[in-house]
């Protein structure tokens, strides 16, 4: 019988003095081994001792933040070439860790997940970006919609859909404008569910958004089953336009298949004129990325949203030296 295997090699004495801590850090190792695939080992040394004390460092500060409001909310704006305005944004989270400084919700979502702490933080999100709907509602702002992302383990809990109903019934958030964005790898974990929640988030208004649009997890047909409104880019085909110019034609193909479909497409990560210049060329109306803008604060969304790169640029410049610092 042939088996595959991975190991995990930690010296003791070493980072810890008993076996309680011994167990976990080989459990770690052979996490770290199993990323690169079948018969690999890994040590457990200096590098994985610091992303652990990270981790730990992360999952304690979560708790804190949300009951001190310390989590610092941010939007990206998302532009339309025809319109040449920005139209739609993108809710954005991060937070401060004493020690270890700025960590973006790309880090420690996951970590609120493996800990059960993800209702707590998406939720938390979901309200404040229900907030700023009604603010900008109230202002008379013209808009399209505000993206959240939402993790699949939040989506597939019993009361998500009853929580989102709340939210848009107590800030009378008008259909349409709330965006709910979910990654395109959630479609292989419980597709029959994922369906049905969708589709009632459909019926509450909501639009949905189909992230990383491309890599691989489901096929076209899949696609024209689901209720699905907008389409988002795998990032990695913004990067390998920079170097590969095989990419091109997929990014091409990509654009195709969307309009075909009737769907909204979001190109993100647009950093390089050369980028740009080739999502022109495809007819790409949709671009999100640094080049436009940087994330802004929520209170800079009404002086954003419905107006040029032109009349923002001041605005925009100065949020860009902000985050230099």
């Amino acid at each position: 019988c042939m088996c595959s295997c991975q190991i995990g090699v930690c010296s003791y004495p070493g980072y810890t003095g008993n076996t309680d801590d011994l167990l976990k850090y080989l459990d770690l190792a052979v996490s770290k081994a199993e990323e690169s695939g079948s018969n690999q080992y890994a040590v457990y040394d200096s590098k994985l001792h610091a992303a652990y004390l990270r981790k730990q460092a992360i999952v304690r500060y979560i708790g804190t933040a949300l009951e001190n409001h310390e989590l610092e909310i941010r939007f990206r704006p998302t532009y339309n070439t025809e319109e040449k305005c920005f139209v739609r944004a993108e809710y954005y989270m991060r937070m401060f860790v004493k020690d270890i400084g700025m960590v973006g919700s790309a880090e420690f979502v996951p970590i609120a997940e493996d800990t059960g702490q993800i209702s707590s933080v998406e939720y938390y999100a979901l309200e404040r970006v229900a907030q700023a709907i009604a603010e900008l509602e109230k202002k008379g702002v013209e808009y399209e919609s505000i993206a959240i992302a939402v993790s699949p383990v939040l989506i597939l809990q019993e009361n998500f859909v009853n929580t989102v109903r709340r939210m848009i019934e107590t800030y009378q958030i008008p259909s349409g404008k709330l965006a709910i964005e979910i990654d395109e790898y959630a479609l292989a974990m419980d597709p029959v569910i994922l369906e049905i929640v969708m589709q009632q988030l459909k019926e509450l208004g909501v639009e949905l958004i189909l992230n990383n649009f491309g890599s691989g997890y489901s096929g076209i047909s899949k696609i024209l089953e689901l209720p699905v409104d907008t389409l988002k880019f795998e990032r990695m085909f913004m990067w390998q336009l920079e170097s590969d110019p095989r990419s091109e034609p997929i990014v091409e193909c990509l654009i195709r298949a969307s309009e075909k479909l009737g769907k909204r497409l979001i190109a993100e990560g647009v950093e390089t004129q050369r980028q740009l210049d080739i999502l022109k060329k495809f007819g790409c109306v949709y671009q999100q990325g640094f080049y436009y803008a940087p994330t802004i604060p929520e209170e800079l969304l009404t002086e954003v949203l419905g107006k040029s790169t032109d009349a923002t640029k001041s605005l925009i410049d100065q949020e860009r030296e902000k985050l230099k610092r």
